[in-house]
């Protein structure tokens, strides 16, 4: 009898941990970057990065919460750049020559 307290009360704890967790996110990912809602749509981020005079090749969003982007500057660099889905800033810039 006592080991089945014991495993209901281990239970109980593990469910309520995870409870506790999930609802302290706010529905936000670990990077507390917004599930959805208040991310920038995919047109808007192309639309940024053209204006700022790039010629973007391919967009996704990838499983590390970020806009991942390929595009290539006036001078022709392949340029692979990570961007915040909320501010729409560079987080990480590789050039490829």
């Amino acid at each position: 009898m006592k080991r089945t307290t014991l495993f209901a009360t281990a239970a109980m704890f593990a469910i309520g941990t995870f409870a506790v967790t999930a609802q302290a996110s706010g529905g936000q990912t670990l990077q507390g970057i917004p599930a959805t809602g208040e991310r920038m749509s995919m047109s808007e981020v192309i639309n940024k990065l053209e204006a700022e005079g790039y010629r973007v090749d391919e967009i996704e969003f990838d499983d590390d919460g970020y806009y991942d982007v390929d595009l290539y500057d006036a001078n022709g660099r392949d340029i692979d750049v990570d961007i915040h889905p909320v501010t729409g800033k560079v987080l990480e810039w590789n050039v490829y020559d």
